[in-house]
């Protein structure tokens, strides 16, 4: 599956290289969406709205309209045509024509966007019961605002691409659904080569898992981030300490106080020993390992400060 996305991919963005487009287009998507999500979209006028996934229009504006008011008849979904404008003068996000590729051919006149596709929000009118219209303009290279947000993200979450960026703020957003959407593209768009990059989408697969509950999945994804880490990184590594402790979170909400014990001490380990000393994080790893020593032990009254932190990276990566 990842090899045939970072594959669809690039061949969207090497057939967008060889077409020849000079003038603006419009293209159209129907679809429906939940009364919820509406609300939000009304909200975020003149806002930035982000495809996550590949995005199917078409230059047909009456296919796309069936699609709309066909799911305006759930009654849980409002019917929405979005009316897409494309300057191609001004934009790079890549797109491919599907009329000689489509199993439909030409029916239904498709353009195919690549993921993550940025446009803005534009007008917003309902032409019937349930069905809105909504103006959306591909956003330029040199859009103010999102350089502004870009650069907003990039300091905020210190992450090194735009999807990385979009993926670690709907975490701080608590939209953990996107989230996990997000960076499972990212994991599958991310060549076993780059060995950082896995690393850290692992890391915050992890971090999204267990914020849902999915202790199972998020240990193993944990799990995965170190091993790959460790290929590369002494086990010691401040970078490292974040995952430990983690892990022992994740350990100990399973009720494994044992393996809990070993990571939140090794991370202990790690930020006492690290050059750039952080006293929060250290106060932060002294109340894990005193959680668990409770957990152990309700009675145990032992003394964290004289805490004897062996530097043993845990068995079992």
């Amino acid at each position: 599956m990842g090899f045939f996305v970072r594959d669809l991919h690039r061949q969207i963005e090497q057939l967008y290289t060889q077409m020849n487009i000079g003038d603006s287009l419009i293209v159209y998507r129907g679809q429906g969406i939940i009364h919820s999500e509406f609300q939000k979209l009304k909200k975020s006028q003149a806002g930035l709205l982000s495809f996550n996934n590949f995005l199917s229009t078409s230059t047909d504006r009456q296919v796309a309209a069936l699609y709309a008011e066909s799911a305006s008849q759930n009654p849980d979904l409002i019917g929405i045509l979005f009316q897409m404008e494309i300057d191609p003068t001004v934009s790079t996000a890549p797109f491919v024509s599907l009329d000689n590729i489509s199993h439909f051919g030409d029916q239904e006149k498709e353009i195919l966007f690549s993921t993550h596709t940025i446009f803005r929000i534009g007008k917003m009118e309902q032409v019937q019961d349930h069905v809105w219209i909504i103006n959306l303009i591909l956003t330029k290279d040199d859009d103010v605002q999102l350089m502004c947000l870009t650069r907003h993200m990039r300091k905020m979450t210190q992450q090194p691409t735009a999807i990385h960026r979009l993926g670690s703020l709907m975490i701080k957003m608590g939209e953990f659904n996107k989230a996990k959407e997000i960076y499972t593209t990212l994991l599958e768009r991310t060549s076993d080569n780059d060995r950082q990059q896995r690393a850290q989408v692992y890391h915050q697969l992890g971090f999204i898992n267990a914020a849902g509950g999915e202790l199972t999945s998020a240990l193993s994804h944990y799990q995965q981030s170190l091993k790959i880490y460790l290929t590369y990184m002494a086990s010691d590594d401040p970078q490292l300490s974040p995952t430990f402790s983690n892990t022992g979170s994740v350990f100990k909400q399973q009720g494994d106080l044992e393996r809990a014990l070993q990571y939140f001490e090794h991370a202990l380990y790690i930020d006492l020993h690290s050059p750039q000393s952080n006293r929060l994080k250290i106060a932060t790893d002294y109340n894990n390992i005193g959680g668990v020593l409770h957990d152990k032990d309700p009675s145990h009254r032992g003394n964290l400060a004289k805490y004897n932190i062996q530097p043993n990276c845990p068995e079992g990566i």
